[in-house]
């Protein structure tokens, strides 16, 4: 709390210690000078504990009781004497009323006997002694019921009603954050789950698209060995009518001979191209494997929660999906013929031609 300074004031101090000095070198000579000496040097010594604990009393008399130390330091009489006595008993009855501290001793004394003096006098000296003992307790009540802190205590009911809304307001918008960090929660955890998915699918369809691009290649060769086929019998019938060649004129060694190489190639070409075909079923069965596997994925998130939610003792709800998903991509290898497949057959039909 802020307060206002009186004795601490420079023209405020130097009156005291002046006063105090004429105390102390016994100018002033009264009876129970020794008491009112001790409450003039502490307030010379101690102005802002005064000023603080002495805010009505200084606001009521502080210019009237800086005259009357000016009087008793320029008159040393008995009235200007009384009358400084009394202002400083007003002033330590204040401070004994706005300190939780008890007063000293030597202020309790001179507080009683002070006022025993005073109490039924008439004169300026017991009227502001009266002030002192019957209104100032009201004026010290007046001025902290008046002040800022305890204005706050009268609105108290406001304050409370402003707290419950305030609370009641924070309320509402925690919950609507316990909302939201709800859906963040959920949508974090079908995130986490799809992820899941997402990384087989991006697997499978990196899979699917080896396996397409081999595909490709293998169909140019089937049809690059398609053609290669019918080239023996082209490349016979070429000769013949580039070379002028009459058919009645090659001898029948010469015509087996030119006929098993035409029958060798086409052979071997029709071998190969069979090979082909069969791979490229093979690759056609592995692609549908895998685009069914990447279809899968695309919806069996929700239906393990669903499963999860009807049969939740059930451990082999997913088991049909788990076999389908992580089973080996497989065609129909194993009934392709090896590449080698024949070459023994063939072999021995050359063998017999070169004998004839």
């Amino acid at each position: 709390m802020s307060f206002r300074a009186y004795f601490s004031t420079d023209a405020y101090r130097d009156t005291l210690f002046e006063l105090a000095m004429l105390f102390k070198t016994r100018i002033i000579s009264f009876d129970d000078a020794d008491q009112l000496q001790t409450i003039i040097g502490s307030m010379a010594t101690e102005p802002s504990f005064w000023d603080q604990h002495c805010q009505v009393t200084a606001q009521k008399y502080g210019d009237v009781f800086r005259t009357s130390l000016h009087n008793i330091i320029t008159s040393q009489t008995q009235e200007h004497f009384d009358v400084l006595r009394a202002f400083a008993l007003v002033f330590v009855l204040e401070l004994d009323l706005s300190t939780s501290e008890p007063i000293s001793e030597s202020l309790q004394i001179f507080k009683e006997s002070t006022s025993a003096i005073f109490g039924n006098r008439s004169d300026r000296a017991g009227a502001i002694v009266k002030f002192g003992r019957e209104q100032l307790p009201i004026a010290i009540l007046k001025k902290i019921l008046n002040s800022s802190e305890v204005g706050h205590i009268k609105n108290i009911d406001t304050a409370v009603k402003e707290a419950d809304q305030k609370i009641s307001k924070w309320d509402n918008a925690l919950n609507e954050h316990k909302i939201q960090v709800t859906a963040l929660k959920k949508a974090l955890e079908e995130q986490q789950h799809g992820f899941n998915f997402v990384g087989l699918y991006q697997g499978f369809s990196d899979m699917a698209a080896t396996v397409t691009r081999e595909l490709d290649k293998k169909k140019e060769r089937l049809v690059l060995f398609g053609a290669l086929i019918f080239s023996p019998a082209v490349v016979d019938v070429a000769l013949i009518i580039t070379k002028n060649i009459s058919i009645d004129t090659l001898s029948l060694q010469a015509m087996l001979s030119l006929g098993a190489i035409s029958l060798t190639c086409t052979a071997i070409f029709l071998y190969f191209f069979r090979i082909l075909l069969r791979d490229i079923d093979s690759k056609d069965a592995q692609l549908v494997q895998l685009r069914l596997r990447m279809s899968l994925c695309q919806f069996v998130q929700n239906y393990a929660k669903f499963a999860s939610d009807i049969q939740k003792d059930n451990p082999e709800t997913l088991a049909r999906f788990e076999s389908v998903i992580f089973s080996g991509i497989v065609g129909t290898q194993d009934k392709l013929p090896s590449t080698f497949d024949g070459l023994e057959q063939i072999a021995t039909l050359v063998k017999n031609v070169r004998g004839n």
